[in-house]
């Protein structure tokens, strides 16, 4: 609520958006950050992993501050274009760090602020930073199926339709909601 920020608080989080670039309403993948409560300047330090094709897509981040009773206000949005100078992940090179001041999403909106975040490229064909975790699928050849340290299961094989990498649940969807 608006009285969160006025006096001084609030509870925001983030919806992570992995959009095409030609069809802006089309998204593919969507992941949320934790809710930091009570505070102005949180620092998430959450992963993220998603499947993109750099020339294809682009990453839309929208920050809420959360409400318990009523709908989640919009505090702000930016973008990340995937088809810039993104350096992939290794132990040579610093992850690439960027400030995006927030923008609104319609004309009456009031926003203000700014979000630095950090972001690479994952090489598929390496085991830095991820490791080989042959004991998940046995037939998996080596490099093809990494764990990360966010808990994620990297597989790479040729014939994949799945657009971004979800870890499975355990437990099988209630009737209808396949």
């Amino acid at each position: 609520q608006r009285r969160d920020f006025l006096g001084g608080s609030g509870d925001p989080y983030v919806k992570v958006l992995l959009q095409t670039r030609e069809n802006r309403n089309q998204t593919i993948d969507i992941a949320r950050t934790r809710t930091i409560p009570k505070t102005l300047n949180p620092m998430w330090n959450q992963d993220f992993i998603f499947r993109v094709d750099p020339t294809k897509h682009r990453l839309v981040f929208e920050i809420y501050d959360q409400n318990r009773l009523t709908k989640d206000e919009f505090l702000g949005m930016f973008f990340v274009e995937l088809n810039l100078n993104i350096p992939y992940e290794s132990a040579e090179q610093a992850m690439l760090t960027r400030e995006y001041p927030l923008l609104k999403r319609s004309v009456l909106q009031r926003v203000r602020g700014s979000v630095t975040i950090g972001f690479c490229y994952l090489n598929p064909n390496s085991s830095s930073p991820a490791t080989t975790n042959p004991t998940e699928n046995e037939n998996a050849p080596p490099q093809q199926q990494q764990q990360t340290d966010s808990g994620f299961v990297l597989v790479n094989h040729e014939s994949s339709t799945t657009e971004s990498v979800v870890p499975t649940p355990e437990v099988p969807l209630p009737r209808g909601w396949e």
